[in-house]
C-alpha cells in the first residue's frame, strides 16, 4: 500500500481535533449562559488528545495500491476497511477536491462500479500521485486532460 503525503496527515489531524474544540466551545458558552454547569466543557478539552490520536490512526489508516488489475483503497480507524476492485469493472473515475484539499494539494478519487457498494475512495491522496493513479486504473480515460490535449473535439 502506498501511504499518503503528510499534508493528509495534517487534514485528518485538524479534522479531529476541531470537532472536539467546537463542542468545548459551544459546551463553554452555555456554561457561560448558566444552562450548564463548567464540567462538560472541561471534559469535551481533555478529549483533544484522544481526538488528536484517532485523526492519526486514520492517517496511518489511508492507504491505496494498483496491484495486477485491481484497485486497492483502505481508510479507517475504529472501523478500518479495505476494498480491492476490479479496473475492469470500473464504470470511471471522478476526481474531487473540497476547497481545503485544493489548497493543499489533495484529491480524492471516486472510483464507480455498477455492482457491490457502488463506489469506492481513495480519500486524501497526492494530487500527481492520484491523477497517475486513475489514469493507471483506467487507461485513457484521463489522458487528454493530463496531457494538455485540446485538438479533440
Amino acid at each position: 500500500m502506498v501511504r499518503h503525503p503528510r499534508r493528509a496527515l495534517y487534514r485528518r489531524l485538524s479534522r479531529a481535533v476541531l470537532g472536539v474544540l467546537l463542542l468545548a466551545a459551544a459546551l463553554y458558552g452555555l456554561a457561560w449562559l448558566g444552562a450548564l454547569p463548567d464540567w462538560p466543557w472541561q471534559v469535551a478539552l481533555v478529549l483533544v488528545p484522544f481526538a488528536a490520536l484517532v485523526g492519526w490512526d486514520r492517517y496511518r489508516g489511508l492507504g491505496h495500491a494498483l496491484a495486477g488489475r485491481y484497485l486497492v483503497t483502505r481508510s479507517g480507524s475504529l472501523d478500518r476497511g479495505t476494498a480491492a476492485v476490479r479496473c475492469d469493472g470500473l464504470t470511471g473515475i471522478v476526481v474531487e477536491r473540497s476547497y481545503f484539499q485544493r489548497r493543499a494539494g489533495l484529491v480524492t478519487l471516486i472510483a464507480p462500479v455498477a455492482a457491490g457498494k457502488g463506489k469506492y475512495r481513495v480519500l486524501d491522496v497526492g494530487e500527481a500521485d492520484g491523477l497517475a493513479l486513475a489514469d493507471r486504473a483506467v487507461p485513457g480515460l484521463l489522458t487528454p486532460f493530463l496531457t494538455g490535449d485540446r485538438d479533440r473535439g
